[in-house]
């Protein structure tokens, strides 16, 4: 996070969590988010 007087900007990551008790698990899920706020 970081922010500038009035403004906020915020960034995020989820990564996937490796579990080796289910070799079939599907495709890997990664996202990720930005956020600008402006504060009134």
């Amino acid at each position: 996070m970081w922010t500038h007087q009035n403004f906020a900007f915020k960034a995020g990551l989820q990564l996937p969590v490796i579990d080796d008790l289910s070799a079939d698990q599907e495709q890997d899920d990664y996202r990720a988010k930005i956020e600008l706020e402006w504060h009134l």
